[in-house]
């Protein structure tokens, strides 16, 4: 069965697991289908983009191609009938992007205050022989991120509380983050461009941030993993919305940020950034069960998931 990002519960409250980035297989006599699942947070239709973005690279990275998406949008009770109407439609148009031909989707509506989740469960052929099945990560290849920690967080901060933000911050820097395209939560270009320049395996960010997703990667893989603070990825907007937030840019949503694994390191950041994708090299896996962080001489280590830090904003 494809994996599940903080599940629907029967209380009607929508639950902190960590997203394990695994997917199900099924044998069918004309070829293998492959499932993978994705989700994201928001009133707005760049949660359904993210997530239906998110659920066809993590299809890829396992070599499917996008076919069949089935869709469940979680809202409390009392949503508005327009907004209901933004999040489906945003669910379509979002699928139809991410190249999904067959789309269904089904609305839940539950007790409780929190925001509405779309998750994208999909489905689709085999496609590529180029898998993280068939590659193999080993220690000392280098960990390469593209895109940037916790934009999607920092965007959907700056959406919910607009005018708390306007009070600290002039209308041109808040302007671009506002304003920020679906496109930018997609990882799809990027996975498909780390595999073309080599990369042993992707893993696609989501909930959790980056940390995280550095932590997932290596319990994948079996190994450890060094990532220096200083040299990931973040956006000035995002760093100044979460010290006013009072939450964790590396702990914060990353729709449209991926983890590569490759043994030409520097080579594959070159190739991304000559696409138009901004990637750095942020560390290396380790022949151990160590899953650390450095800054400069200090180092601790990567904690298993518990919460997005967009929920301890004090805004």
């Amino acid at each position: 069965m494809p994996g599940k990002d903080r599940p629907i519960t029967g209380r009607g409250r929508i639950s902190t697991s960590a997203w394990k980035q695994t997917a199900g297989k099924l044998q069918k006599s004309d070829g293998q289908i492959l499932q993978a699942s994705a989700c994201a947070d928001g009133p707005d239709p760049g949660a359904a983009y993210a997530a239906a973005a998110c659920a066809a690279a993590r299809l890829y990275v396992l070599g499917g191609l996008a076919e069949c998406a089935a869709v469940q949008i979680a809202v409390p009770a009392g949503t508005g009938t327009g907004l209901l109407s933004v999040l489906t439609r945003g669910v379509q148009e979002a699928c139809q992007a991410a190249g999904f031909a067959s789309v269904s989707s089904q609305v839940c509506v539950l007790e409780g205050d929190f925001l509405p989740r779309v998750t994208v469960f999909a489905s689709g052929r085999k496609c590529t022989q180029q898998t993280a099945e068939t590659a193999r990560v080993t220690a000392g290849e280098g960990l390469v991120m593209a895109g940037y920690a916790g934009w999607r967080g920092g965007a959907l901060l700056a959406k919910l509380h607009q005018d708390r933000l306007t009070a600290h911050f002039s209308p041109s820097f808040l302007r671009d983050v506002l304003q920020a395209p679906d496109e930018d939560f997609s990882p799809v270009r990027a996975v498909r461009e780390a595999f073309l320049q080599g990369a042993d395996d992707v893993f696609v960010c989501g909930e959790g941030g980056i940390f995280t997703a550095a932590r997932e990667f290596a319990e994948k893989e079996g190994l450890g993993v060094r990532v220096s603070l200083a040299d990931i990825l973040l956006r000035q907007e995002t760093v100044e919305i979460c010290d006013l937030a009072g939450v964790s840019p590396y702990l914060l949503m990353s729709q449209g940020c991926v983890l590569i694994a490759a043994r030409q390191p520097l080579k594959v950041q070159i190739q991304l950034a000559g696409a138009g994708i901004p990637a750095g090299v942020i560390g290396y896996f380790t022949d151990d069960n160590d899953r650390v962080v450095t800054d400069g001489e200090e180092t601790r280590y990567l904690e298993p998931f518990r919460r997005d830090s967009f929920y301890d904003s004090c805004l």
